[in-house]
């Protein structure tokens, strides 16, 4: 997670920006590779195309660490600073924050229960 904060952080560097648009296509390609699996189970709506759930899945992953660093919850740069991990300590409250977006997007993804 440093690196990838650090990443975000030089992107004026064309040699990054490379690696950083690579590692996106790569991580919203993963969430995309998910939802299908997920319609395929017959878990999540097939109406809406897996990219675009995908996207959205990637994008509420977002905003769950910019809500942890809005409130304090967490500081990548302070963490990298004295080389720790940026969740140290914070596990329970990511967690707590994850299954509070859970319920949140379920009514958006969840396939419609007859």
């Amino acid at each position: 997670s440093h690196f990838l904060h650090s990443l975000r952080d030089n992107l004026n560097s064309p040699s990054v920006r490379e690696v950083y648009d690579d590692m996106l296509t790569q991580t919203i390609t993963g969430f995309e590779e998910m939802v299908k699996q997920e319609v395929e189970l017959g878990n999540f709506r097939s109406d809406i195309p897996a990219k675009t759930m995908g996207f959205f899945l990637y994008q509420s992953s977002l905003a769950i660490n910019e809500q942890l660093q809005a409130f304090g919850l967490i500081n990548p740069r302070k963490s990298i600073e004295e080389r720790k991990p940026v969740y140290d300590g914070k596990v329970f409250s990511l967690m707590k924050l994850v299954d509070d977006y859970i319920k949140i997007l379920k009514n958006a993804l969840d396939k419609e229960q007859k």
